[in-house]
C-alpha cells in the first residue's frame, strides 16, 4: 500500500481509491517483483514462486466437498437429494463507504448469503 501512496501523492488520502489501485496492480507488482529477485540471484521460496505465478488455468471440479467433516453440495446436486447443504453464508471483513465521494470508509463486518454453484 506504501508504494502505491508514494507513486500517487495527490490520492494518497483517498483510502478506497488506495485500496482498488492495490487490488488492481499487485498481481503484476508480486509476478515482476519476484522474477526480478530470482533473475538477480536471490532466494524466494516455493509458495511466493507459485503465488506470483498466479492462479493454474485448469482445475479440478467437484459436485461436493468435505470440510472439517461436514460436507457440502453444488445445488444441482442438492436438487435429487433428501437433505441438502448447498446454502452458505461468508462473513467478510469489508470496507465501506457512505457514497462515491466519501474519502473516510469504516472496515466492519459484512454478511454474504449465498448458495454453492460449483466447487
Amino acid at each position: 500500500m506504501e508504494i502505491v501512496k508514494s507513486s500517487n501523492p495527490q490520492r494518497a488520502r483517498n483510502e478506497k481509491w488506495l485500496r482498488d489501485e492495490h487490488n488492481r496492480s499487485f498481481p503484476n507488482w508480486i509476478q515482476d517483483t519476484v522474477m526480478r529477485e530470482i533473475l538477480e540471484g536471490q532466494v524466494v521460496s516455493t509458495t511466493i514462486r507459485w503465488i506470483a505465478h498466479g492462479p493454474h488455468p485448469v482445475v479440478m471440479i467437484y459436485e461436493g466437498y468435505k470440510v472439517n467433516g461436514i460436507c457440502y453440495n453444488t445445488k444441482p446436486r442438492d436438487d435429487t437429494r433428501t437433505v441438502q447443504n448447498s446454502r452458505v453464508i461468508f462473513v467478510a471483513l469489508t470496507m465501506h463507504v457512505a457514497n462515491g465521494k466519501d474519502k473516510n470508509p469504516i472496515i466492519a463486518h459484512m454478511f454474504f448469503y449465498g448458495v454453492i454453484q460449483g466447487i
